[in-house]
C-alpha cells in the first residue's frame, strides 16, 4: 500500500472539495484526520460540505429509502452537526417526510438548543400546525428571546391561517 505525501493529499482533498466530489472526499477524511494534514477548522468544514453535498446527492432521485441508506452511512457524531442535521431535514421536507423531520428535529432540538434547527422546525407541513405552535410555545419560555423561536412561531401561525398573529411575531423579531 502506497503512502502519499502530505502535500499529495492536501492537494487532492482541495482539487475535490472544488469540484464537489464529495464520496471522494469522505474516502480520504479519515487520513487527513488522522495524519493532521488539514487545520480543524477546514477540516471541519470540508466534512459538512461533503456530507451535506453526499445527502443532496443521494436525494436527487426522491428514492426515501436511497436517502434513509445514506443518512446511516454518514458517521453518529458527524449527523449530530446542526449543518448536516438541517441538510437531512431539508431532503426529508423535498421528499414530503414531514412528520419523520418532525421527530428528528425536535429531539436534537430538546437535546441541545439550535436557533437554525429551531428556525426550520417552523418549517415543517403539518395538518395540525396548533401541536407545533404548542411545541414552540413551551420552547418558547426558556428561550423566550431567541429569534429561531420568534420565526418558527411565525410560520406555523401563518400555516395556522392566523394571519395577525404571525404579523405581530414578525414585528416584534424586527424590533
Amino acid at each position: 500500500r502506497m503512502v502519499l505525501h502530505r502535500s499529495v493529499l492536501k492537494t487532492k482533498a482541495e482539487i475535490y472539495d472544488k469540484t464537489n466530489a464529495h464520496e471522494e472526499i469522505i474516502s480520504l477524511l479519515p487520513i487527513l484526520s488522522r495524519r493532521h494534514i488539514l487545520n480543524s477548522k477546514y477540516l471541519e468544514q470540508l466534512q459538512i460540505s461533503a456530507y451535506t453535498g453526499f445527502l443532496g446527492n443521494s436525494s436527487k432521485t426522491n428514492d426515501l429509502e436511497k436517502i434513509r441508506e445514506s443518512w446511516k452511512k454518514i458517521p453518529k457524531k458527524i449527523r449530530n452537526h446542526p449543518s448536516i442535521l438541517a441538510g437531512y431535514v431539508k431532503v426529508l421536507f423535498r421528499v414530503r417526510q414531514y412528520a419523520q423531520a418532525e421527530k428528528i428535529l425536535r429531539k436534537r432540538i430538546e437535546q441541545e438548543w439550535d436557533a437554525n434547527l429551531v428556525a426550520l422546525y417552523g418549517e415543517i407541513i403539518t395538518d395540525k400546525p396548533e401541536r407545533i405552535l404548542k411545541k414552540l410555545e413551551s420552547w418558547a419560555v426558556n428561550h423566550e428571546n431567541d429569534p429561531g423561536v420568534g420565526i418558527a412561531r411565525a410560520r406555523q401561525c401563518m400555516q395556522a391561517g392566523l394571519w395577525g398573529q404571525a404579523r405581530t411575531m414578525i414585528n416584534d423579531l424586527l424590533k
